[in-house]
């Protein structure tokens, strides 16, 4: 399950990167690093171990990384 997963990200990430490196003139090296990177930090943000915007009621003052 995980490694189709990480054949459907980095499909989306292609993708993503040709329709950007295509319309806005972005080199494709770069254009890749920040859809993967956009996508890493979307998935931190709504992983259900982080708990960063899936409970609202979390410590902000505590660090994200230790529970």
């Amino acid at each position: 399950m995980v490694m189709l997963l990480g054949v459907i990200i980095g499909v989306l990430s292609s993708i993503t990167r040709m329709y950007c490196s295509y319309y806005y003139n972005l080199p494709s090296g770069p254009g890749m690093v920040l859809v993967a990177s956009v996508i890493f930090v979307l998935a931190l943000l709504f992983s259900s171990t982080q708990e960063i915007l899936t409970n609202p009621s979390m410590n902000f003052g505590s660090s994200i990384f230790v529970k």
